[in-house]
């Protein structure tokens, strides 16, 4: 059809936008914290923070607390 033929109201509509969101890839999370964590031990060494290294490695075993209570929860 011809563009100065068409009705102006036809088809403008318009509605909220949809986000769809989808839950992380398994694993994902862990090889980010890890990384995470392995760059704050490298830095920490490199630099000779001894705070650093400590809070990297507070970070390694909340990490680890965490997948034990996973890995719990799973398994019962």
């Amino acid at each position: 059809m011809l563009p100065f033929l068409k009705n102006k109201l036809e088809g403008s509509s318009s509605g909220p936008v949809e986000v769809i969101e989808r839950d992380p890839d398994e694993g994902a999370e862990q090889f980010d914290l890890l990384d995470a964590v392995a760059d704050d031990v490298m830095a920490a060494l490199e630099s000779k923070d001894k705070k650093l290294l400590k809070s990297a490695l507070e970070a390694l075993c909340e990490y680890i607390q965490q997948e034990d209570i996973e890995q719990d929860k799973q398994n019962t």
